[in-house]
């Protein structure tokens, strides 16, 4: 049995036409649904990690950088000073390891990718030979060495600051390539989020558009019918 086009609607029992809306209903909405959950489950992780595990340790790199060469410039000061106090350095010196120690702990405490562990490994290493070469310094100075701790400063202290630095830099610029593509997974993820809008947007019209030519047949059916009895 073949029906006009667009009266195949006609055909099927009103009970089952409205079965088949819903289910569609209840289907789209629960896709779209568990969809819409995941994707915005990413978006939060993205911009958590790109606040906690970027943005915050860029900021600490900054500062690392900075006491690190406050460092340098306090030792250099020391030994160049005519009257240079080994009580003062030391308790100045303490106080910046601290401040560094509490920077170092904070950022290996964050997700770091493997090349950056490799810096960051890297970064603690020439961190450990430059307070070992710092302390020699100073006890050279403090027993009457001073020529000698200013050549172990010269030659070898700058150089192993060199490559803290170095190590610092890299990871600095490790820190904005991984937020680079932190930032463009996120603008996926929000790219997603309207398509899955205009998707339900779209369900919706044709929904509507299914209930109405649902009821329009109703309608038709039962002036038919009432055309029938009369007759």
């Amino acid at each position: 049995m073949s029906f006009p086009p667009m009266r195949w609607i006609y055909a099927i029992p009103q009970k089952f036409k409205i079965a088949c809306v819903l289910g569609s209903i209840i289907f789209c909405i629960t896709i779209f649904t568990l969809l819409e959950t995941r994707n915005i489950n990413n978006i939060n992780k993205a911009v958590l990690s790109i606040y906690e595990d970027r943005l915050i340790p860029a900021t600490d790199l900054f500062f690392l950088a900075e006491v690190s060469y406050q460092k340098r410039d306090q030792l250099e000061s020391y030994l160049e000073s005519s009257d240079p106090s080994s009580i003062l350095i030391s308790k100045q010196l303490a106080k910046q390891n601290d401040r560094i120690e509490a920077l170092i702990r904070k950022y290996e405490k964050t997700y770091l990718v493997d090349e950056e562990l490799v810096h960051f490994n890297g970064l603690k290493n020439n961190l450990k030979e430059y307070l070992a070469l710092e302390k020699e310094i100073v006890d050279l100075s403090t027993h009457n060495s001073k020529e000698a701790a200013k050549s172990a400063f010269y030659n070898r202290a700058v150089a192993s600051h060199h490559k803290m630095m170095d190590h610092l830099s890299k990871l600095t610029r490790i820190q904005s390539n991984v937020g680079a593509t932190l930032v463009s997974s996120l603008k996926n993820d929000v790219a997603k989020s309207d398509l899955i809008s205009n998707l339900q947007l779209i369900v919706c019209i044709i929904t509507g558009l299914l209930i109405i030519a649902i009821i329009f047949a109703a309608k038709v059916t039962s002036v038919k019918s009432d055309k029938y009895n009369l007759n």
